[in-house]
């Protein structure tokens, strides 16, 4: 079935029995005749810190980003406890000390120049 201009579709990811959060991708068509995903933004819903080698850090493609952008990620009370540039990570230290598993938000500009705004979880 071929998009719809103007149709507000939605996307998730199942695994296992949980369905993550659904998020709108909205679809409108250029000049050339091509659909734009506005909205569509791709991040990691969680990641891991224990030095395995899996999931140890967290960051969002740069693919995503607006050039130049950077990602703002705050603890559940709102302190601002990193900065990340498309290139860099969160290890999920702040001032050097661990931070404990929980959910964090984050606020970066997308390449459509909207601020976007969600959360992921630091898992130890």
């Amino acid at each position: 079935m071929p998009l719809e201009d103007g149709q507000t579709y939605y996307a998730s990811q199942t695994v296992g029995n949980c369905e993550s959060m659904r998020i709108p991708v909205k679809v409108s068509n250029i000049s050339d005749g091509c659909g734009e995903a506005i909205g569509e933004f791709s991040f990691p819903k969680f990641f891991t810190p224990n030095n395995d080698g899996y999931n140890d850090t967290w960051t969002i493609s740069s693919e995503y980003l607006a050039p130049g952008s950077t990602i703002r990620a705050f603890d559940r009370f709102g302190r601002l406890i990193a900065v990340l540039t498309a290139k860099s990570s969160w290890d999920g230290t702040y001032h050097g000390l661990d931070m404990p598993s929980s959910d964090y938000w984050f606020a970066a500009t997308a390449k459509n120049g909207a601020e976007f705004k969600s959360h992921f979880s630091l898992q130890r």
